[in-house]
């Protein structure tokens, strides 16, 4: 089966099911089941994400500036790069930050291939 041929009817099915947990949770004490925090809509927050890690020393400096700042992030790691990197994970979870999958491989989903087509 190609996903070309199906794309609309996934995209709908995508927006659907991304409607209906979102509505879920709104209603429901169901986000505590999956440790899922919200935020007091009546104050203000910044979410702070990091995204395709760990990657050194990058990660590795990011985690020493929000030590100094004694800020906490959310960081969605991609399984190649945990793999290689352990032990990096292992200070964000020691940290106490949020660790989240971003895709074992994170291929290019852009239209035209690569990056370097854009340009």
């Amino acid at each position: 089966m190609r996903i070309g041929k199906n794309l609309p009817k996934f995209r709908l099915f995508t927006m659907a099911l991304f409607f209906a947990v979102s509505l879920l949770i709104k209603v429901t004490k169901f986000h505590n089941y999956f440790g899922i925090n919200r935020a007091d809509p009546e104050v203000k927050v910044v979410a702070l994400t990091y995204e395709d890690g760990p990657y050194p020393p990058y990660t590795n400096q990011l985690l020493d500036i929000l030590d100094r700042y004694q800020v906490k992030a959310t960081f969605f790691e991609i399984g190649r790069n945990i793999e290689k990197h352990p032990e990096i994970v292992k200070m964000i979870v020691a940290r106490g930050d949020e660790l989240a999958n971003h895709s074992y491989s994170h291929k290019s989903h852009l239209p035209c291939g690569s990056r370097r087509n854009i340009i």
